[in-house]
């Protein structure tokens, strides 16, 4: 790994003729609305820290996850070549070309973390015909030096509706997911979303609801569960976002938090949670 990181920075540095930074931050403030709560808990919601150098069809990106305790991990190690729309290959640490989900909510979901898989592979991606339909196909090298998990993905992006379907496999296990995110009007757009494992009980559901009352408030409705047969979490939230300008954003949630256990909410948490986000 360090071996190949160092070589794909030395060309990188070498061949690139522009250079953008890559900065990301998500703070949260979050309480537990109990009697007997703690004080308040801060806390980095998600960091990513890092760098793009682009020389006509090479581009390099270079980016590191910080976590919430402020530990640094490598999230984008990737060199790619894109010649024409149509076709280009990658290689490097980035995330696997599997489901997808982005959200207007405050708090990070259950769900969000199926999809942040970072891994060594080689892949190709690109666009068809229409250009609005894009696929992306990457054999992964999973905690091995083989390339021994496969992975496909195909987007389709249109002015009212977005979609995506998925699938991963390392033969042992097998995993699809489906998304769908239509914009029937210019003030609102609603999200859902499933994963489910083929060889496993595991699967997942989110449906999302966003309204824009302005050009930068959002009020976003949310609920999102993950589990098997047996046991499992939900997440119910309401929560506003102002963007502030296009590099800073802040929001308010209030969030009810369940364990399922045999069909049944337990350990339920009621939420409250502010951020603040910065993103170049």
């Amino acid at each position: 790994m360090r071996f190949w990181s160092l070589l794909l920075t030395m060309v990188a540095l070498a061949t690139a003729q522009t250079f953008s930074p890559i900065i990301q931050v998500d703070g949260l403030g979050i309480s537990n609305l109990h009697k007997d709560m703690d004080k308040p808990i801060l806390q980095l919601g998600y960091g990513e820290l890092g760098a793009k150098f682009e020389d006509g069809p090479f581009t390099f990106t270079g980016s590191l996850n910080v976590d919430e305790n402020f530990d640094l991990s490598v999230k984008d190690i990737k060199a790619q070549y894109q010649a024409i729309d149509q076709f280009g290959v990658y290689v490097g640490h980035t995330e696997q070309p599997f489901g997808s989900y982005q959200s207007n909510a405050v708090s990070y979901s259950y769900l969000r973390g199926l999809e942040r898989e970072h891994d060594m592979m080689f892949g190709v991606t690109g666009t068809f015909a229409n250009e609005h339909l894009t696929y992306n196909v990457a054999g992964i090298s999973s905690d091995t030096v083989k390339l021994n998990t496969g992975a496909a993905k195909l987007e389709y992006t249109s002015k009212y509706v977005n979609s995506d379907v998925s699938v991963k496999t390392n033969m042992d296990t097998t995993a699809f997911a489906l998304g769908v995110t239509v914009k029937p009007v210019y003030i609102m757009d609603a999200t859902f979303r499933g994963y489910k494992g083929v060889n496993t009980d595991m699967q997942a559901g989110m449906t999302e609801l966003n309204f824009y009352s302005t050009d930068w408030i959002v009020h976003t409705v949310r609920w999102d569960v993950m589990g098997d047969k047996v046991s499992g979490k939900s997440q119910a939230s309401l929560s506003t976002l102002f963007f502030l300008n296009n590099h800073v954003t802040m929001g308010v949630e209030y969030a009810i938090l369940n364990d399922i256990y045999n069909k049944n909410f337990h350990n339920t948490v009621n939420q409250a949670s502010v951020m603040a986000s910065f993103l170049w």
